[in-house]
C-alpha cells in the first residue's frame, strides 16, 4: 500500500495559499480602511469642508482612499488635544481658533511681535 500524495496534491496546496494570503490581504485592507474612517471622524481640519472632503474620499475609494487620506490627509489635521500645525498656513488663518488652541509661545505670534 502506497501512502504518498497524489502527482497533484502540490497544486492543491499552492492554491490554497494563494486563496489564504489573498483573504488575509483583503481582511487587512478592510480593518485599515475601517481605521482611517474613525481617524476621518475623529481629528479636526483647519477648513470646515475638509472633513466631508476626506470621509467621501476614505468611504468611496476604500483602500486607495484610505491609503491617499494616511498620506495627503493625515497630517493635515489634529486630534482633540493635539498642537494644530498651521505652519504651512498664513498669520490669522484660519480666522476661528479650533476647540484645542496651541500652547502659549507657539502659533500665532503674540501682537506686536510680528
Amino acid at each position: 500500500m502506497n501512502s504518498s500524495p497524489g502527482p497533484g496534491s502540490g497544486f492543491l496546496v499552492g492554491i490554497f495559499l494563494v486563496y489564504g494570503f489573498f483573504i488575509l490581504l483583503a481582511l487587512a485592507s478592510f480593518v485599515f480602511w475601517i481605521i482611517e474612517i474613525i481617524d476621518v471622524a475623529r481629528r479636526q481640519f483647519p477648513e470646515p469642508n475638509t472633513k466631508t472632503l476626506w470621509l467621501l474620499v476614505v468611504v468611496l475609494g476604500h483602500s486607495i482612499g484610505a491609503i491617499v487620506y494616511y498620506f495627503a490627509g493625515k497630517p493635515a489635521g489634529w486630534l482633540p488635544g493635539e498642537t494644530p500645525r498651521f505652519s504651512n498656513y498664513p498669520p490669522n488663518y484660519p480666522p476661528n481658533y479650533p476647540q484645542s488652541p496651541p500652547p502659549p509661545g507657539q502659533w500665532p505670534p503674540p501682537p506686536g511681535s510680528a
